[in-house]
């Protein structure tokens, strides 16, 4: 049996919100009796009441290890400015500092780790809020990401029966982009970026024999056609589809409810939500709803997620395969 801990939308960043590292931080060092002048500061300075419940039940999943591995399912930073990552600027910084200790404090070795980048560990934080996206990312961004975090895009095998495929959020066609207001030499990269890793796709799965899970960080994802091309003759083999971007399920729901299709996408192609390890901090109140985490066990031929969510005790236990 092998056991894999799923943590999505970290936003590691002390300036952006100062509770993220330490609750990591936090829930390591209690479990594994050490500590660091890093992790002293961090706590020292910020004992906010909102990391109460996530310290809880971090220091619960982090009582499971030793974990086989772990799968980040994005958006490990805050924000990126898009000239690349900038190991001068304090966010990238402190994102990476909290990827040291949580690695070292896990004993996991580069292969046994995943990270699934996100729209905001890739730039396209800013464009988000630009004219229609003026600073859409570019190679130097997934360059940065691979060389600090692992490829934007890859395979690993989980056992015999089951690989993990994973890409990156780098589908044109559900950014909501308006083709005769944008300049199209701004979105050439991207449109390559996706093409290559869509030929990947498409050529994994015309020689894999057994079945995978797909991991990509935005949901909308699946909304692409290009996708869904790629996708629809493999159904059989896919067990499931690792998601994170909308930080909780209440967000998803209101997701379902905007984008009436999107129900039937989830199901087609077994979209299963990994939420927050913080999820999201409401306007006049001191804790996060909706955070949690995931483990995925495989045992032979069978693969169970077990969805953990801070304030309530029971395990949701979904069969995979």
């Amino acid at each position: 049996m092998t056991k894999r801990l799923l943590i999505s939308d970290g936003h590691f960043s002390l300036k952006v919100c100062p509770t993220e590292m330490e609750i990591i931080l936090r829930s390591i060092l209690k479990v594994t009796g050490q500590q660091t002048a890093l992790g002293e500061w961090i706590i020292r300075h910020y004992e906010w009441q909102k990391a109460t419940h996530i310290t809880a039940a971090l220091e619960q999943s982090c009582a499971n290890a030793p974990y086989d591995g772990l799968i980040s399912l994005g958006d490990s930073l805050s924000g990126w400015n898009n000239v690349g990552l900038d190991l001068d600027d304090d966010d990238t910084k402190e994102a990476l500092q909290y990827k040291e200790i949580l690695i070292k404090k896990l004993g996991l070795t580069p292969d046994r780790q995943v990270w699934v980048p996100g729209n905001h560990d890739l730039g396209y934080y800013n464009c988000s809020f630009s004219s229609l996206g003026s600073d859409w990312p570019q190679a130097k961004n997934f360059a940065s990401f691979t060389e600090l975090y692992g490829p934007t895009y890859g395979l690993i095998n989980l056992s015999d029966e089951l690989s993990f495929i994973w890409l990156s959020t780098a589908h044109v066609e559900t950014l909501n982009v308006k083709a005769d207001k944008t300049d199209d030499s701004k979105l050439a990269f991207l449109i390559k970026q996706q093409r290559e890793e869509l030929d990947f796709l498409s050529t994994v799965l015309d020689h894999l024999s057994g079945k995978f899970i797909l991991g990509i960080h935005d949901p909308g994802s699946f909304l692409s056609p290009q996708l869904q091309a790629i996708l629809n003759p493999h159904l059989p083999q896919l067990v499931a589809s690792f998601t994170g971007h909308l930080h909780a399920e209440w967000l998803l729901q209101f997701f379902k409810l905007v984008r009436p299709n999107f129900r039937s996408v989830m199901n087609k192609y077994r979209i299963q939500f990994i939420p927050s390890i913080w999820g999201v901090v409401l306007p006049f109140f001191f804790w996060p709803t909706g955070a949690g985490w995931a483990e995925l066990e495989i045992s032979g031929p069978s693969a169970h997620l077990h969805l953990h969510t801070i304030g309530i005790k029971k395990i949701k236990t979904i069969f995979l395969c």
